[in-house]
C-alpha cells in the first residue's frame, strides 16, 4: 500500500513542480516531470527505507520524507541538465 501512496505522492510533487518551478519547454514536460517524480520517489524508497531497516519502514513519516526528496531532486535535475544543455547550444 505504502508504493502505491509514493508513486500518487512523487506524481503530485512532479505536476506541482512543473506547474511552479521548472521551466515548460513543451507538451511533454508536465507528463515527463510527473513520470520521473513517481519513479524517484519509488526508487528512493524502495532503496533507503528499506536499507535502513524495520523501523524505518513503518514509519510513515520518514517513508514520505524520503520519497518527497527522491521526487523532488530527479525533477529539479532534469530541469537543470536540460536549461545548462539549452545554454551551451547557444540559446537564451
Amino acid at each position: 500500500m505504502n508504493l502505491l501512496l509514493f508513486a500518487v505522492l512523487g506524481g503530485y510533487i512532479g505536476w506541482k513542480l512543473s506547474r511552479t518551478t521548472c521551466r515548460s519547454d513543451g507538451r511533454f514536460s508536465l507528463t515527463r516531470n510527473i513520470v520521473i517524480g513517481t519513479t524517484g520517489a519509488l526508487v528512493s524508497e524502495w532503496l533507503v527505507v528499506r536499507s535502513m531497516g524495520g523501523s524505518a519502514q513503518q514509519d510513515f513519516t520518514v517513508s514520505a520524507s524520503v520519497a518527497s526528496l527522491g521526487a523532488i531532486v530527479p525533477v529539479v535535475g532534469v530541469d537543470l541538465l536540460r536549461q545548462f544543455r539549452h545554454a551551451l547550444k547557444g540559446g537564451s
